[in-house]
């Protein structure tokens, strides 16, 4: 299909997830989630944002993308082509913080990432 369309018609055949309109993020929300989030083992590397207001994560050298809220510390990677979803989970403390981060991509697998001291 790639071949067929060409890679910028692929890539605009995005199905974008859509945020739960329900739930609203401050800024004081959207802080709690930033950090660096790191698997070891394979080496995955997340960094997550807050740019214009909004909360974004980004791989090393690839562009970032917007978190769309889809439930309680639930996320959707927003802006990727259809054939990939990711989604991100953030695991909480009982203080609040944040202990890991669990990404699922479709195709590709789960992974948990844990949070990077400063």
């Amino acid at each position: 299909e790639l071949v067929a369309l060409g890679i910028d018609e692929w890539m605009k055949q995005s199905a974008e997830p859509t945020a739960d309109e329900s739930i609203e993020l401050t800024e004081a929300d959207m802080r709690r989630y930033v950090g660096t989030y790191l698997h070891e083992a394979f080496g995955i590397e997340v960094n997550v944002f807050i740019a214009d207001g909004t909360l974004r994560s980004q791989l090393p050298g690839q562009p970032s993308f917007e978190l769309l809220p889809t439930g309680v510390h639930q996320f959707a990677v927003g802006g990727l082509p259809a054939q990939v979803t990711v989604d991100i989970v953030f695991a909480l403390n009982d203080d609040g913080a944040v202990e890991s981060l669990t990404l699922t991509q479709t195709p590709g697998g789960t992974f948990e990432l844990l949070p990077q001291s400063d």
